[in-house]
């Protein structure tokens, strides 16, 4: 009996295992459906009447006709080329125009410099927030200076060290705004009556190591949320003031991080949340 069982089952098996190939072979990868539809395709081309199939689809009256050809038009219309399309001749036509109207517009207003018709910003405004943050950097340069030199104690050295150090990146920064303020046709106000004024950060001494690390990381934090509101105010109106506000918020934010870190060290605790 137990015989007659293995021999049933053995029988059984390549029919099974057949059944699961076709499973396999059948859906999108079914041969003989795409046989029979290759079959039936050479059938049409063979019988079709092409001549007959066109006049069938040709439009039956002058209305139909400008009907499908508006909708042809509105079709090209919406459609986005391909960039391996060449240009047709009414955009041939429109950037020889664009590109006409830019030269033109070059020669025109030489005075403006790098200031072109597509500046999208206010040249005035761009000019007035640039120089606030040129005394804002005033500002940083002479306290880190400061700090650099009337840093004192047993641990003094390393903090006095990257005091300078912040200081020389500061008026890198300082020497930057004042390029683009220049590019843009306006004029860099450093005079130092007028610094005070128009500076975010403060002018703070401190009378200890720490009270100096204190103040430098609060001014810090000031220049990033002003610098924060700059990028985003220039945004896409002014790419190059953005780009190179970007670079020295960037740079602000590693020193907040240094004088936290510095702080950290010299308090023993931090005083913001990592």
């Amino acid at each position: 009996m137990r015989a007659s069982n293995t021999t049933e089952r053995a029988r059984r098996r390549p029919a099974a295992a057949g059944t699961r190939l076709q499973a396999r072979i059948q859906g999108e990868g079914d041969y003989r459906a795409a046989r029979r539809f290759e079959r039936s395709t050479k059938r049409f081309l063979r019988s079709a009447d092409v001549e007959r199939a066109a006049r069938d689809a040709a439009p039956r009256s002058a209305r139909e006709a400008r009907e499908l050809e508006a909708a042809e038009e509105a079709g090209r219309r919406h459609a986005a080329p391909e960039l391996s399309e060449p240009f047709s001749e009414s955009q041939n036509r429109w950037f020889s125009e664009s590109l006409a109207a830019i030269r033109r517009a070059a020669r025109e207003d030489l005075a403006a410099g790098a200031v072109t018709r597509n500046y999208r910003g206010s040249i005035e405004q761009a000019v007035a927030l640039l120089n606030h943050a040129v005394a804002t950097e005033i500002v940083c340069v002479l306290r880190y200076k400061y700090h650099a030199v009337a840093a004192a104690g047993i641990s003094s050295e390393a903090v006095r060290e990257e005091f300078a150090q912040h200081a020389k990146e500061e008026e890198q920064h300082l020497d930057l705004l004042c390029e683009r303020i220049n590019q843009l046709g306006g004029k860099p106000c450093l005079n130092p009556a007028r610094v005070t004024d128009r500076a975010a950060s403060q002018y703070v001494e401190g009378e200890t190591l720490v009270d100096m690390i204190r103040e430098n990381l609060v001014a810090e934090r000031i220049a990033i949320e002003s610098y924060r509101d700059m990028v985003r105010y220039f945004a896409d109106n002014d790419p190059s003031t953005r780009i190179l506000l970007e670079r020295i918020l960037a740079q602000e934010e590693e020193h907040a991080n240094d004088m936290h870190d510095l702080l950290i060290q010299h308090e023993g605790r931090p005083t913001l949340p990592r």
